[in-house]
């Protein structure tokens, strides 16, 4: 699990569940994927939700309107 952890550290995953509020934790030989901010986590999920509307929506009326 060591290398395994070493690749995972610093990664994108690793920085968006940081960003997050996501742990990971290891016990008893098992790792828990933890939410330690339920509120921090639902603000910025719907951040990117919000932004990936804006940029679908962008797409589509480039797209429609023959602009970029």
């Amino acid at each position: 699990m060591n290398h395994i952890q070493q690749d995972f550290e610093g990664s994108s995953i690793h920085r968006w569940e940081i960003e997050h509020g996501i742990t990971r934790v290891v016990k008893g030989g098992c790792e828990y994927v933890v939410c330690r901010d339920w509120d921090l986590f639902q603000r910025k999920h719907e951040e990117e939700r919000a932004r990936a509307r804006r940029e679908y929506i962008a797409e589509q009326q480039a797209a429609a309107y023959g602009v970029g």
